[in-house]
């Protein structure tokens, strides 16, 4: 309610200076292009209006900005979630690794004293068998 009335305020405090100083001509001198004759009225309308597209261009530039921060934040978080979920993976296949190792050192250990396997050694006997018959 107070932004309301403040608004009003400053609204009819506008309206005032502009029908004070509507008699009153001035020269402007733009870049260069010199204007005479114009309502001292009509260069405060445009000065406040370039203020407030400028200000509107930097209020939207601030706000893309914050997108744009906020959603590198977010990838980064995505990619360093990423990471460890990789090092975890990566954790695991070594474990696996270690015990595939661990299981080809047992399985020697079980191997007769011609190098192969037990397993091998009775089907090669089977087969001596079928040819024997």
């Amino acid at each position: 309610m107070f932004r309301v009335i403040l608004s009003i305020v400053l609204l009819v405090i506008l309206v005032v200076l502009i029908v004070l100083n509507l008699g009153y001509n001035t020269s402007f001198n733009l870049f260069g292009w010199k204007f005479e004759e114009i309502p001292v009225t009509a260069v405060a309308l445009v000065s406040f209006a370039v203020g407030v597209i400028y200000s509107f261009a930097y209020y939207l530039s601030r706000y893309f900005s914050k997108i744009s921060k906020t959603k590198f934040r977010k990838r980064g978080e995505q990619v360093k979630a990423r990471e460890l979920e990789l090092k975890e993976k990566e954790k695991e296949l070594v474990e696996q690794a270690q015990d595939i190792e661990q299981g080809q050192v047992q399985t020697r250990a079980g191997e007769a004293e011609g190098g192969f396997p037990q397993a091998r050694q009775a089907k090669a006997k089977s087969g001596r068998r079928k040819r024997g018959k």
